[in-house]
This record gives structure tokens, C-alpha cells and sequence, in this order.
């Protein structure tokens, strides 16, 4: 609930935007999920919230470093 950070009319867009390849940089699934990286290293890995088309909502799921998430910056 962000309803206290944008007003009761806010609304959050995350995009689909896919996510890049640890090896070889290309980018891939988007339009399918987006995958937004958290604050929280974990070794090799880092926390992120996953969305997918379907509706599934994973907020924190463990991915490797390597590969590039997307962003979403949020005053606190």
C-alpha cells in the first residue's frame, strides 16, 4: 500500500521490462515480467520484487547479481 507516499488517487506503473543476461547481456521476457532489484545483497545475490502478466506477485524472490534488474526509486 503506497497510498501514503502518492495520495489516495496515486498510481504505481511497473513496467514489463524484462530483465538483462548475466553472460552474454542480452535482454529477455519483455512485455512478460518485471523484476525490480531491493536494497538487500545476498552474497552472489540480491532481493527483488518479481511481477509477472499473469498477476503472480513474488516480493522477494533471490537472483544473481550479475544480472541486470530494473530500478524503481522511491522516496522514504
Amino acid at each position: 500500500n503506497f497510498s501514503n507516499k502518492f495520495g489516495s488517487a496515486g498510481t504505481i506503473w511497473y513496467p514489463a521490462a524484462g530483465y538483462l543476461g548475466g553472460g552474454d547481456g542480452s535482454l529477455y521476457d519483455v512485455g512478460y515480467y518485471g523484476d525490480w532489484w531491493s536494497c538487500t545483497p545476498y552474497g552472489y545475490y540480491a532481493y527483488t520484487l518479481y511481477l509477472n502478466f499473469s498477476g503472480y506477485v513474488y516480493p522477494s524472490v533471490i537472483n544473481y547479481r550479475a544480472y541486470g534488474r530494473s530500478v524503481r526509486c522511491l522516496q522514504e
